[in-house]
């Protein structure tokens, strides 16, 4: 017989543990089955301002999203002296992206910045703002006074060197360090608002907690508050700048205009058209000696279509392309993402279509990518697969791996996405497994058609100081020639003011997004994608260069000006 006292202990153990999370962190996500968990090794840190001192070479144990991605809030940290330099001049405040997180974006925040030397210790911070400024000589100095500043977005995979801090706000006026015993180093910082309508967004920042945090925190709502909550042995790992490391952007911006070429092809789940996912898996991939069925929500599908071939995407990541044996079949199933059930055969409710017969294929070396549109990962297949779009049908993919050896291979996935769903299993005859909610891997499914796609400008990562970067091509006609447009504006070319409408050289809705100083040539190749690599030479002089680009494409059907024309990206060379 059950205990009527579970539901109450099991409620009060909730309660309990929400309690006592650290207000700010934003929950680790769980490791999910099949995901590459590999550490990377780094350096020492090349920077002494680094406090905690303890998390100099490593990542901190937990996140926050306070202060920085807060409503509206004034926050204090105080930091021992002891563990800074003898003497720094402070020009600006790091932080880094926690490295349990990935494509977040970055907001706009309206802050103030004012350190002061302090008696106070992480032992007794006071709950009261302004007891906390207890040295007034030197006094306390607003290094950055009330201004905006855009935080970067969260990269697409998550960060592994902890010597790189992606957000580095300047100040406007130095603070001079000098180490004296007895005297520690306070920080405030007040948030009077954000362009997340001034509401708190999720964007977690490394933080520290526990004996190796020697630093306390003090939070209160509103930038005048008087007084707060106190942290003990938490807070932000920050770093005190000496310099300002520029770091390398390259962004998109504008719209194209269509061709008549591309592959014409749907991304699933749809929230991963043009971005990359923030998860990774192996999972009906590359692990042997299994049975695997992925699932799609068929309102994200499309209408009726032929699929001929499906891709998957590389990430951000380096392996050694394996071959394994597979089968794959796909069918329409009454089940969805959030009804799939642990039993194979119970979530086929029509009949497969086995596009893929069982044999070996050779997956290619993957190579770091960060471009959303490369689906370089592609299965061609034997027989086509209609899909009908029904009303209240999903798509399911089965994929049945019997190589005896698996290899090591994780490609890009969706976490989080309710659109999609997993079974998998040991055995590739197994009849039943474990199912994955709301995860699953993306993949994009190509379909016969006439091609009518916008070609897509998109970059292969930044432009940094003795490294190279691609700026690819992708979604416009197959074997054509395509112009890479550099230019110095994108606001101005001479005296005619950009974007440029093109509708009276009969280019309909066609935009000169970027000034034409140079014009380089490309092939497009039989898959419509192109790629221009960019070599940065190692020469400080560079940094913070800036140019932006645009594709145009030599495609005589697509209008009477005979191009199509890419959405603009612009380009700024950093140190990282």
């Amino acid at each position: 017989m059950r205990s009527p006292c579970l539901p109450l202990s099991a409620s009060l153990l909730l309660a309990a543990s929400l309690f006592a999370q650290t207000p700010g962190v934003t929950p680790t996500p769980p490791q999910v089955p099949g995901t590459d968990t590999s550490t990377v090794v780094v350096g020492p840190q090349a920077l002494t301002g680094t406090v905690p001192a303890a998390y100099r070479t490593i990542f901190g144990n937990s996140n926050n999203n306070i202060p920085i991605s807060w409503s509206p809030e004034r926050y204090q940290q105080v930091f021992l002296g002891s563990e800074l330099p003898k003497a720094l001049v402070i020009k600006g405040l790091g932080f880094r992206h926690d490295q349990a997180f990935a494509n977040y974006k970055g907001q706009t925040v309206e802050l103030e910045i004012t350190l002061a030397y302090t008696k106070k210790t992480p032992a007794n911070l006071s709950t009261t703002f302004a007891s906390n400024f207890d040295i007034t000589k030197p006094a306390p100095v607003i290094v950055l006074p009330r201004s905006k500043f855009k935080l970067p977005d969260f990269a697409a995979t998550k960060p592994t060197n902890p010597q790189v801090w992606q957000v580095q706000i300047p100040f406007k006026v130095p603070f001079v360090w000098t180490q004296v015993t007895g005297r520690n180093m306070l920080v405030q910082i007040r948030i009077y608002g954000n362009s997340f309508n001034n509401r708190i967004f999720t964007y977690p920042l490394d933080a520290a907690s526990g004996t190796k945090a020697t630093t306390t925190r003090l939070y209160g709502t509103g930038p005048t508050a008087t007084t707060g909550s106190v942290g003990r042995n938490y807070g932000l790992v920050m770093n005190f700048l000496d310099k300002i490391v520029t770091t390398g952007s390259y962004v998109t911006f504008g719209k194209g205009c269509p061709g008549t070429g591309g592959a014409p092809g749907v991304v699933l789940p749809n929230a991963y058209v043009s971005k990359m996912g923030n998860s990774n898996n192996i999972f009906g991939v590359a692990w042997a000696n299994q049975r695997y069925q992925q699932i799609y929500a068929g309102t994200q599908v499309g209408g009726v279509r032929v699929f001929t071939s499906h891709a998957l995407r590389m990430r951000n990541a380096t392996y050694t392309g394996p071959s394994q044996t597979l089968e794959i079949k796909l069918s329409s199933t009454s089940k969805t993402p959030a009804t799939l059930t642990t039993t194979f055969s119970s979530n086929i409710t029509s009949a497969q279509t086995t596009v893929f017969k069982k044999k070996t294929y050779k997956y290619p070396n993957m190579v770091p990518n960060t471009n959303p549109k490369k689906f370089d990962i592609a299965f061609k297949w034997d027989k086509p697969f209609i899909w009908t779009a029904k009303k209240g049908q999903s798509l399911l993919i089965e994929v049945i791996n019997s190589s005896t050896t698996r290899g090591s291979y994780f490609v890009d996935a969706a976490s989080g996405d309710t659109n999609v769903a997993r079974l998998y299993a040991t055995g590739t005859t197994a009849t039943t497994g474990t199912k994955g909610s709301n995860f699953g891997l993306i993949t994009k499914f190509g379909y016969t058609g006439s091609g009518s796609l916008v070609p897509v400008l998109a970059n292969n990562g930044t432009p940094v100081l003795g490294k190279s970067f691609s700026v690819d091509l992708s979604s416009a006609r197959a074997n054509t020639a395509a112009g890479f447009i550099v230019g110095g504006s994108n606001t101005k070319w001479g005296s005619v003011n950009l974007p440029l409408d093109l509708t009276p050289l009969n280019a309909k809705g066609c935009k000169l997004l970027v000034a034409p100083d140079l014009i380089t040539g490309v092939a497009v190749g039989a898959s419509g994608t192109a790629s221009i690599n960019i070599p940065i030479p190692n020469q400080k002089s560079l940094i913070g260069v800036q140019w932006h680009n645009q594709f145009l494409v030599l495609d005589a059907k697509a209008n009477g000006l005979g191009m199509a024309f890419s959405n603009g990206g612009s380009a700024k060379v950093g140190e990282q």
